[in-house]
């Protein structure tokens, strides 16, 4: 079963044009900064750890699990649940709303 995932990245970034040699993506913002993830109407609040793991508040719930960067494509494996994969378009930036499906 595919799910439509839309992604509300929201951060608060100071760019500056000397900031950075290379561009970032937006998968580049969202584990600097979170993101909220809207999956099938409810919003999530989710920080990315460097060490490869996340947490997400939803409905006043906290989710964890791991993610993982895989080219374009950004992995989430929530505790207990299946690994899914959704592919990031390029060109987004910090507050750009989009949508993308994952791979299950």
């Amino acid at each position: 079963m595919k799910y439509t995932l839309i992604f509300g990245i929201t951060l608060a970034v100071t760019a500056h044009s000397t900031a950075l040699a290379e561009e970032k993506s937006i998968i580049d913002y969202a584990l600097e900064k979170g993101s909220i993830v809207t999956v099938m109407g409810t919003p999530y609040v989710a920080m990315w750890n460097e060490d490869g793991t996340y947490t997400a508040d939803g409905l006043s719930t906290i989710y964890t699990g791991t993610w993982r960067r895989d080219g374009d494509a950004f992995c989430i494996h929530p505790t207990n649940e299946v690994e899914t994969c959704s592919d990031y378009p390029a060109g987004q930036k910090p507050g750009d709303d989009f949508n993308t499906l994952s791979d299950v």
